[in-house]
């Protein structure tokens, strides 16, 4: 049971009866610290009562919630957020139905085949931390799963990401900071409960990847050095193993980007670059096993991946655009984003297609039976959805306003985006 509302309201009411008991005293005294106080009071008796009804609230906001979050058939509703708050679209053509109504929300995990949906609730628009929420798909009811405050320092520490390993056996978090972002990354029962101390010991956790055979997850750890970017494995109650090893100040040195497990579970793929030579004439998509053992899978001098998805055992989806034109590692934002399908054993790369909006990286559907995704034509534009075996496009939710961002079609578990 959630007792935040309770407190608040409590708080609140206690505001209001000093409140009631200070203007008393001004009628009888007429001194005027005594009405200052009434004021100060019944501001913050409001403001607390206002912040425990907004935690009250369900986000049932319409009877057609129930239909949008019906994940029954091969078209899952898409999830976006617009303004802060949730929305949920499908392809019938019918209008986006919001799904919370309290502002500064992101999903962070969505597992349509498993009726599952995790977002960050935070208190401000600026925040990258918050609470752990969780969607009931059956009553359209918003849950708070893992407070920001179990990890004390109210207001600095908080909840980066979440997510529910495949099966449903446990629940990932990220905990953050304001200053900082990502950190350690503890476990819970998948309702909020039995919360861990850290499962990576003192190393930093940034976006990480459940290990299909369910054996654990790949973690991505800056080193003291922001330059050094490495991968570890880690197996459930094991110790993290470095699997791509740097010095910090090794410019020669392989550094790993986006990165996702193998359908196989037996290695995982991932961008590689180095800082020298400049213009990354190193540039490529690598494997490193479980064992540390790397090996380059499809040259990409001069362009920069992100992306990686497994489409199928042996069919892997990116996107490839030019390398900072100033030689450094990172992405051109003002070049052609080219969206790739590598066949691994045949060498064969076919395009999808080209847009020059760089940030609106694709977003597969969950459904391994259709090879479609959603995105964005231009920069914060409306929301697409393109079917491979036709090539058909069809808009699903434009501006009206307020542009569409952080979509999923259903999280991608074995990718490190989490």
């Amino acid at each position: 049971m959630n007792f935040l509302p309770i407190i608040l309201m409590v708080v609140a009411l206690l505001c209001f009866v000093l409140a009631v008991l200070f203007i008393m005293k001004y009628k009888k005294t007429r001194t005027t610290r005594y009405i200052v106080l009434f004021f100060i009071l019944l501001v913050l008796g409001i403001g607390i009562g206002l912040t425990g009804i907004r935690y009250t609230i369900p986000i049932r906001i319409s009877q057609d919630v129930d239909d949008k979050l019906n994940t029954s058939g091969n078209d899952a509703p898409i999830i976006f957020t617009r303004d802060g708050n949730l929305y949920s679209v499908r392809l019938d053509g019918a209008a986006p139905v919001p799904l919370t109504n309290t502002g500064y929300n992101r999903v962070t995990y969505y597992l349509p085949q498993e009726a599952k949906l995790l977002f960050i609730r935070s208190k401000g628009a600026s925040d990258v931390t918050g609470d752990v929420m969780s969607i009931d798909f059956a009553t359209g009811q918003q849950t708070i799963l893992l407070p920001a405050s179990l990890l004390g320092s109210t207001g600095f520490l908080g909840f980066v990401n979440a997510a529910l390993t495949p099966g449903d056996s446990k629940l990932i978090t990220t905990e953050g900071n304001e200053a900082a972002g990502g950190g350690l990354l503890h476990t819970a029962s998948p309702d909020g409960k039995n919360f861990s101390s850290s499962i990576t010991g003192n190393i930093p956790a940034g976006w990480y990847a459940f290990n299909p055979n369910g054996t654990g997850l790949a973690f991505e750890n800056h080193h003291t050095d922001v330059r050094a970017t490495l991968l570890y494995n880690l197996v459930w109650d094991k110790t993290p193993v470095p699997l791509i090893t740097s010095t910090d100040n090794d410019d020669n040195a392989l550094q790993a980007g986006d990165f996702a497990w193998r359908p196989d579970g037996r290695a995982i793929t991932f961008f590689g670059y180095t800082h020298l030579p400049m213009g990354g004439q190193k540039n490529a998509i690598y494997e490193v096993t479980t064992g540390g053992s790397v090996t380059s899978l499809y040259p990409t001098p001069g362009k920069w991946i992100s992306g990686l998805h497994w489409l199928s055992a042996n069919r892997l989806a990116f996107i490839a655009m030019p390398n900072n034109p100033n030689g450094g590692p990172g992405p051109n934002d003002t070049g052609t984003a080219d969206y790739y399908v590598f066949n691994v054993p045949t060498g064969k790369l076919s395009l999808l297609m080209s847009s020059t909006y760089s940030q609106g990286e694709p977003q597969w559907s969950w459904n391994p039976n259709r090879t479609a995704f959603v995105f964005q034509k231009e920069w914060q534009g409306s929301l697409w959805v393109k079917e491979l075996s036709t090539g058909a496009e069809k808009e699903i939710a434009g501006t009206e306003g307020v542009y569409p961002y952080r979509f999923t079609w259903g999280s991608d578990p074995f990718s490190g985006r989490h």
